[in-house]
């Protein structure tokens, strides 16, 4: 194994810079400092070059000055190396200069116990398959002009937006990949988005990145599907927003009367009570809707709900 010896005039240790002089300083009216330069100088063994990574003792880039609070290292860009001489006969390797420039600023935040970092923020656009039962404007279910259900199954596609935020983070992720596939159980601010009452399903992906030495092992990413216009006309004659839930239209071939289930029937030409071939509508109570300008509408919850403020997401 190659050793360097000191040098013997300085008893410099190789690779170790050590702190020489003030080079310049610059001051404002007031007497603060505005800037500084500070000179060092390192023995390096020959066909080292030199850097911030290869020489200890430097100051670390955004560090404050130890005389003057209000100036920092420059960041990374802040060092420059100048061969100065040759060291005597004996040590093999030559000393170089080094400036560390300082100005005006304040250290950034310290991420030493830091428990989060963003990695991913993204607003995007996926799709989603549903029966075509409603109007997307007014809510109203499509009834043919007989007021009736119409007889042929329409489907569609549509757009739904997809709020995507990932992180690394030290706590193991386990609890919230188990709110997947759950709405949001109160309206919501996310990445800027306004997110009524089981308007959003969140998706939510984990992975270990099996490295136990890191600060944050962990990735985590949230995909929040947003639907907005899902608007249904209520039995009251107002419009909701159901967005993941389902709205069930109220028909069927039995309806309640006193309590008692009896069959819907009506008269065949002949004028003979039969029954009726296809479903009728249903009052709120299970009654006889026959009359009924518009159907009644009951909203089913297709997913569980959960308080998203848990998530820790930004509102912007």
């Amino acid at each position: 194994m190659m050793t360097f010896a000191l040098d013997p005039a300085t008893h410099d240790i190789p690779f170790e810079a050590r702190w020489e002089r003030v080079g310049s300083r610059q001051f404002a009216s007031d007497g603060r400092a505005t800037a500084s330069v500070d000179l060092y100088v390192v023995l390096l063994p020959y066909g080292y070059k030199p850097s911030p990574a290869t020489v200890h003792g430097l100051p670390e880039p955004y560090s404050v000055h130890p005389e003057f609070d209000n100036l920092i290292v420059d960041g990374e860009n802040a060092y420059s190396f100048t061969a100065d001489k040759q060291v005597p006969d004996g040590a093999e390797g030559a000393f170089w200069r080094i400036e560390v420039k300082y100005g005006v600023g304040t250290p950034p935040e310290d991420t030493e116990n830091e428990q989060e970092r963003e990695t991913q923020k993204s607003w995007e656009v996926g799709t989603a398959d549903f029966a075509l039962q409603y109007d997307a404007i007014t809510g109203k279910p499509f009834i043919n002009r007989a007021g009736k259900p119409y007889e042929d199954s329409m489907r569609i596609t549509k757009p739904v937006m997809k709020l995507v935020y990932g992180r690394g983070q030290s706590a193991n992720p386990v609890a919230l990949v188990a709110h997947s596939q759950m709405v949001n159980s109160a309206s919501i601010k996310i990445m800027g988005i306004t997110i009524p009452k089981h308007c959003g399903l969140a998706s939510i992906h984990a992975r270990d990145l099996l490295d136990k030495t890191a600060k944050m092992p962990y990735e985590v990413t949230f995909e929040i599907s947003v639907l907005f216009n899902m608007i249904r006309m209520t039995e009251n004659g107002t419009a909701e927003n159901f967005g993941w839930d389902f709205g069930a239209i109220e028909k069927g071939f039995h309806f309640l009367d006193s309590g008692e289930l009896k069959r819907f029937m009506t008269k065949n030409e002949k004028g003979e009570d039969v029954e009726t071939p296809d479903t009728m509508f249903l009052t709120s109570s299970g009654g006889d809707g026959r009359s009924l300008t518009y159907p009644v509408i009951t909203r089913w919850n297709l997913y569980p709900e959960t308080d998203f403020s848990a998530f820790g997401l930004p509102q912007t």
